[in-house]
């Protein structure tokens, strides 16, 4: 089911890029690139700092919190608005989630420790056999 519901998502995203490519490119150089920036962070430190005493229970709800829930954004915004600008913004701010949070993300993980300790080394795994 989840696979399924993942796949419908992608082909939504991918309409949704289609139809409003134009007014997508007319995001760039406005403000809303940059208001979906500090809507993220913000969020994310929101979610950090009411994420509790434990530090790895504080990275999740931080993560968690930043990462809006697009599916029910899109249902929302397309059941209520009729402007484009509404779906643009929407996907603005996907895509910026997208962006910091993989960045965000591999940086705590990198610095994530182990249950005994010691700080996690990235290790470098190849495809070819005895390496």
């Amino acid at each position: 089911m989840t696979q399924a519901t993942n796949l419908s998502l992608l082909v939504l995203f991918v309409a949704f890029f289609v139809v409003y490519f134009s007014d997508l490119i007319g995001v760039i150089g406005s403000t809303a690139i940059m208001a979906a920036v500090v809507f993220v962070l913000v969020s994310f430190i929101t979610g950090y700092f009411l994420g509790g005493p434990s530090r790895p229970i504080r990275r999740v709800l931080a993560l968690g919190t930043a990462q809006r829930n697009l599916s029910a954004a899109l249902a929302i915004a397309t059941l209520n608005f009729t402007d484009p600008d509404v779906m643009v913004m929407i996907l603005v701010v996907a895509l910026a989630g997208l962006i910091l949070l993989m960045f965000i993300g591999g940086e705590m993980g990198k610095k994530a420790k182990m249950p005994g300790g010691e700080i996690r080394e990235q290790e470098n795994l190849s495809s070819a056999p005895g390496k």
